[in-house]
């Protein structure tokens, strides 16, 4: 009899929970998304976006147990977003709020599609604004921005690819392993994780990485190159950045606050006054403050941890510094 009470205790507590606590469908079926109010009011808007956490096609998910979430990938929630901000008249702007390593090569390449075709649509300014890390894919994807701010303490370059395989030859010598592969064309298998590259192999997926590099460079020479105070090819060595450095070299525009970053959007789109910055979340959900996400970040280790041991590689626009 105590067992059942217990039990039945803690069904309630589950039960009721539920009635306060909003969980998302799965994926696919996720709730609408919901504008809120973070700063000032009117009828004018002015949206925020985060671009947090690494940029990759992988779901995000938090929490634990009965109170764990899901969320589309990166990639999939700011096309959400931008795709409710193009319906809506009153969006007079867009503020980027970049907190990131980067990613894949891949999604990087998305989203930046998504950010290029919105302001192509929609003709309203884009601000991005670098709190932490604009870096690598991070980076790449706010090129198209009319102005970009970075906050002091934040990090901003790292303009380089690179490509990450596993491989555990040796190791599978050390313990007896053998691997055997049947294929149909010579370098079919040279990503395999059972062995290394040949010369040959190398050869043909630098000339990859080249082809991904010559990309990067090509995107930030179409919206910086007449801001750029060095030659690309100088700045473009992976290296990354004070904001002040930045600054010199022409990568950002302006080093400040996001309060900054809100007010240059405001300008830009000829707003002098009544106007509120808004944000969009799930149903169920609050942003206290703007510097709230309004989504959870993937982090960099999971996803190796998920691709790496099942012998795929990456083709990666990512800081290393953050792995």
């Amino acid at each position: 009899m105590m067992k059942f009470k217990i039990f039945f205790l803690l069904f309630s507590v589950v039960f009721i929970s539920g009635c306060f606590f909003s969980v998302n469908l799965p994926s696919g079926r996720y709730v609408p998304l919901e504008e809120v109010t973070v700063l000032g009011e009117g009828k004018d808007k002015i949206l925020l976006v985060n671009i947090s956490g690494v940029i990759s096609w992988e779901d995000i998910r938090g929490g634990r147990g009965l109170f764990s979430y899901s969320e589309p990938s990166i990639v999939s929630r700011i096309k959400e977003e931008l795709e409710k901000a193009s319906k809506d008249d009153n969006v007079k702007a867009v503020v980027f709020k970049v907190s990131s390593p980067g990613g894949l090569v891949s999604a990087s390449e998305a989203i930046y599609s998504e950010i290029k075709n919105f302001k192509e649509k929609k003709k309203v300014p884009i601000v991005a604004f670098i709190s932490t890390l604009g870096v690598s894919g991070s980076y790449y994807v706010i090129t198209p921005s009319d102005v970009i701010i970075a906050a002091p303490g934040s990090t901003v370059g790292s303009i380089g690819v690179y490509l990450m395989k596993l491989n555990i030859e040796k190791l599978s010598e050390k313990v007896g392993v053998e691997f055997e592969v049947i294929k149909g064309g010579a370098h079919k298998d040279m990503l395999s994780f059972h062995r290394k590259m040949t010369d040959e192999e190398r050869a043909k997926i630098q000339k990859l990485i080249d082809y991904y590099f010559s990309l990067f460079k090509s995107r930030v020479a179409e919206w910086r190159g007449n801001k750029l105070k060095k030659s690309l090819d100088e700045i473009a060595d992976g290296s990354v950045f004070s904001p002040e450095e930045s600054l010199s070299l022409g990568l950002i525009d302006k080093v400040g606050d996001i309060y900054s970053a809100i007010n240059e959007a405001a300008k830009l789109a000829g707003l002098k006054e009544n106007w509120k910055v808004v944000a969009y979340v799930r149903k169920g959900e609050s942003l206290p403050t703007i510097w709230a996400d309004t989504y959870g970040s993937q982090d960099m280790n999971i996803i190796l941890r998920k691709i790496l041991p099942s012998g795929e590689f990456m083709i990666l626009y990512l800081w290393p510094g953050e792995m």
